[in-house]
């Protein structure tokens, strides 16, 4: 049992019913190679280099994901430079699920003429 729990224990007795404890497979096991399951908070977002994945110079140089009124989008960033010489960061958004338009039947958009 980890040191803090104990010292909980300790101090505050057993668990309330209805408060579960955390066990070590609910966080980062670096023996397994597991990690916890990353949930995205609405209206916030990461950004990770994308050096490795850059072919060319037009390529983003950082890639991520952001939530936004509870939909995911992918997000693209390009380091950019003023004429006055500042840095800054150029963002793009796109979602993550693309939206199917489903107000015509999908058999409108099938080529049904094959024989067979």
């Amino acid at each position: 049992m980890k040191e803090w729990r104990q010292r909980l224990y300790r101090l505050y007795g057993n668990w309330p019913v209805g408060i579960p404890a955390r066990t070590s497979d609910d966080q980062h096991d670096a023996a397994k190679g597991t990690k916890m399951a990353f949930i995205p908070k609405d209206m916030s977002g990461s950004l990770f280099s994308a050096k490795e994945n850059k072919r060319d110079a037009k390529d983003r140089d950082y890639s991520g994901s952001i939530m936004i009124n509870n939909e995911e989008y992918w997000l693209s960033g390009w380091k950019r430079e003023t004429r006055e010489g500042r840095q800054y960061l150029s963002l793009s958004a796109k979602p993550k699920a693309e939206k199917v338009d489903r107000s015509r039947p999908l058999k409108d958009e099938l080529n049904d003429d094959i024989g067979f």
